[in-house]
């Protein structure tokens, strides 16, 4: 989107340059804490509506154990409400990195097994 029509390199998630700038970095970063307050600030809104009860009524009905209930409610649910805004963000972030068709010799394709035994021959290593 953005990236496509601006050119703008410098956000194409998980690509901080050799060696590492801090800008690029920096730029996907603030990016990334931008989407993710978009997202708190959207269930913020979903929150006050009031079909809430019904739901709480629906998740807890078969439970009778109150600690059972609080691992429910201060585990469970958290856990699979974060683990979906994560896979919607990172979603997201790879549909950006699709659309920038930034060329990377870094990562070409391995076209034949010679180039995979090159690549995985630890002499081939470089030390950092």
């Amino acid at each position: 989107m953005i990236i496509t029509r601006y050119r703008w390199s410098i956000l194409s998630f998980g690509e901080y340059g050799t060696p590492p700038e801090i800008r690029k970095w920096l730029a996907q970063s603030l990016l990334y804490m931008l989407v993710m307050l978009i997202t708190k600030i959207f269930i913020t809104l979903i929150m006050q509506f009031n079909f809430w009860d019904q739901v709480r009524q629906i998740i807890l009905y078969p439970i009778k154990d109150p600690q059972v209930e609080i691992a429910v409610v201060m585990f469970i649910v958290p856990l699979v409400v974060n683990t979906i805004i994560f896979w919607v963000v990172d979603n997201f972030l790879k549909k950006s990195i699709k659309e920038t068709n930034v060329y990377n010799p870094k990562y070409r394709p391995i076209h034949n097994e010679s180039d995979a035994e090159f690549i995985l021959d630890e002499r081939n290593q470089t030390a950092y």
